[in-house]
């Protein structure tokens, strides 16, 4: 398997479970069950993929940010 491969396939595990949390927070909310990943379109995924490589991101400069 290829560097770019593992990544995005990473990427869609995480991409996965944001889905899984918006749906558990959407249905608690009293807004719907949600999609399951398989059901979402593509634009629908690659705002998860984004959401997901954001979320890493931010992760990453709240910790920089703590240990100055």
């Amino acid at each position: 398997m290829t560097e770019d491969v593992m990544i995005r396939a990473a990427l869609d595990k995480r991409a996965k479970q944001f889905n899984d949390s918006y749906n558990i927070s959407s249905a608690a909310a009293g807004m719907g069950d949600g999609q399951k990943w398989n059901e979402l379109s593509y634009v629908k995924k690659t705002s998860s993929r984004l959401s997901a490589a954001h979320d890493r991101d931010k992760g990453r400069d709240s910790k920089k940010d703590i240990f100055r």
